[in-house]
């Protein structure tokens, strides 16, 4: 009977590296979801069935499910094809390639592979480093000049991986610990609070120093312990 109360198998099971998702999987999964939106409304306004099917048929070649409606991606599927940015777009000829501007949008999902790709590490190398720098730097300019996210707004997401990402990494050595949640908080607060602010002053500039100066204020308080 006492025999029977220990566990014979380990209780805990080592995942392989490549599937555990980064902490900010969440800020390639708004990029991401943003861009694949728009190729798919390319292709439908263009009433290119060939070009559906094949995009239908590089998800499958990957793995990654979708249905007749088009369901959103999860976290791991966003990983498969960003991990796989090459050989999604290897069914498009040359002609819809140029045509539909593929190459920019290979060039983006290439590029945000490469940064995920060093979100895993316990600890970049000064080598690392360097190359994070140069890929956020390249995201940086892909987003500037290319046809395809001309019509974008810069999101929170974006600004903070292409702004704040690097200085993380300089501060703690990894991208593990970074993560974009906290805003979520601040998007909470400033919608909460921003009627208040509504019948004070009709000019936007001055609701949002007076909403920031105010949330400084009441950090400050929670932090000494007077809140």
């Amino acid at each position: 009977m006492k025999d029977e109360l220990y566990l014979t198998n380990q209780v805990f099971t080592n995942f392989p590296v490549e599937r555990i998702t980064p902490p900010m999987l969440h800020v390639f999964m708004g990029l991401f979801t943003d861009l694949f939106k728009k190729i798919k409304i390319t292709f439908v306004n263009s009433a290119s069935k060939i070009a559906l099917v094949k995009l239908q048929k590089g998800l499958e070649s990957i793995n990654v499910c979708i249905k007749d409606y088009w369901q959103t991606f999860s976290g791991d599927h966003i990983r498969k094809i960003l991990n796989s940015s090459t050989n999604f777009f290897e069914k498009f000829t040359n002609e819809e390639m140029d045509t539909f501007n593929l190459s920019e949008y290979k060039e983006i999902f290439n590029s945000l592979s490469l940064i995920q790709g060093l979100c895993i590490a316990d600890e970049l190398t000064y080598t690392q480093k360097s190359e994070l720098n140069i890929y956020i730097e390249n995201l940086k300019n892909i987003y500037k000049y290319p046809t395809v996210t001309k019509e974008f707004n810069v999101t929170p997401n974006c600004q903070i991986l292409v702004d704040h990402l690097v200085e993380s990494v300089n501060v703690y050595g990894t991208a593990s610990y970074f993560d974009e949640q906290g805003t979520e908080c601040l998007h909470a607060w400033l919608n909460n609070h921003s009627s208040c602010f509504q019948s004070i002053t009709y000019n936007p500039t001055e609701q949002c120093k007076r909403m920031f100066y105010l949330m400084r204020t009441a950090n400050n308080c929670h932090n000494s312990g007077n809140w």
